[in-house]
C-alpha cells in the first residue's frame, strides 16, 4: 500500500539518521500486517473511498490527517531494529512476504518497503520452511521474485540483487536492513 511503503520510507530515514555502521542501511522491510486501519473513509454500502472525515472538537477538517489517524493505521508502535545480512538472505525476505500472496489473498506478511524495489510472479513456487538443520532454518522453493534492486531516495537503482530469479553479483555481499523490532 501507499501507507505501507510511506512508513518504510520513514522508517529507512529514521535508522539512516542514527546508524553510524561501516555498511549504510539501504533498504526497510515491514509487514503489512501492521497496518491496522484506513487512513480515511470507507463507504460500508459501495467501499468507496473517501478523505478522512471532520473533527470540529479537535479542530481538524475533513480531508486533514491527525495523529490519530496515524495512531489508528500504526497502532502497534513497534520499535526499529537494524540489521546486517546477505544479499541472498534479501532475496529469501522477499520471497517469504510473497510466499502466500494468490488471487484475492494479500497476507499480512506481504512486505512494505523502502530503499528497494521487487518484481514477483505467483506462478512461482513459494518458499516454504522445511524446519532446521544445525540450527540454521532450511527452506525450499522461492522463486516468485524476479527481479529486486535497491534504490536511493530519487529511485536510482544502486545494486541490482536478483535478475530474472536468480541473485546477481555476490550472494554474500552485505545488506543493511531496518525492520520492526518484533520480526
Amino acid at each position: 500500500t501507499n501507507l505501507g511503503n510511506l512508513t518504510a520510507d520513514a522508517n529507512l530515514a529514521a535508522a539512516q539518521e542514527f546508524d553510524t555502521s561501516a555498511v549504510p542501511t539501504t533498504v526497510s522491510i515491514k509487514n503489512g500486517g501492521g497496518i491496522r486501519d484506513s487512513v480515511g473513509t470507507v463507504d460500508s454500502t459501495t467501499g468507496f473511498r473517501g478523505p478522512t472525515a471532520a473533527n470540529p472538537d479537535a479542530g481538524k477538517l475533513a480531508g486533514q490527517v491527525s495523529d490519530l489517524d496515524i495512531e489508528n493505521a500504526l497502532r502497534f508502535n513497534n520499535t526499529l531494529s537494524v540489521v546486517t545480512i546477505t544479499a541472498e538472505q534479501v532475496k529469501l525476505l522477499l520471497e517469504h512476504a510473497v510466499a502466500a500472496t494468490a488471487a484475492g489473498a494479500t497476507p499480512g506478511q506481504f512486505a512494505q518497503v523502502g530503499g528497494i524495489r521487487f518484481s514477483f510472479d505467483t506462478a512461482g513456487a513459494p518458499l516454504v520452511s522445511t524446519g532446521s538443520a544445525n540450527g540454521i532454518a532450511t527452506f525450499t522453493g522461492g522463486t516468485r521474485v524476479r527481479n529486486a534492486a535497491i534504490v536511493d531516495a530519487a529511485g536510482n537503482v544502486i545494486d541490482v540483487l536478483a535478475q530474472n530469479g536468480t541473485v546477481v553479483g555476490d550472494p554474500a555481499r552485505l545488506v543493511r536492513v531496518v525492520t520492526l523490532g518484533f520480526l
